[in-house]
């Protein structure tokens, strides 16, 4: 699948992770644990997951990632300006 990780704001931590991917039954706990089996901290990993049909892309084919966090803010009913 194809995945983009973006932040958003949040009232209690200044900041949260989210995680935009194509792959459908991804969940945190699948991320929690491979992160911890490289040692990565569990503030690494995203607090939420969106999944989506595909990811919104640029002319280029890169990702577009004004988009992705418009998507995830929609997603998460966030403000994503705040």
């Amino acid at each position: 699948g194809a995945h983009a990780a973006i932040s958003l704001p949040d009232p209690r931590r200044g900041e949260r992770i989210v995680l935009v991917t194509t792959s459908q039954g991804l969940d945190r706990n699948a991320l929690v644990q491979a992160a911890r089996q490289i040692h990565a901290p569990d503030l690494a990993v995203p607090r939420d997951i969106v999944p989506v049909e595909k990811l919104p892309l640029l002319g280029t084919g890169k990702i577009d990632y004004p988009a992705v966090t418009k998507l995830a803010a929609e997603a998460l009913a966030v403000d994503a300006t705040a």
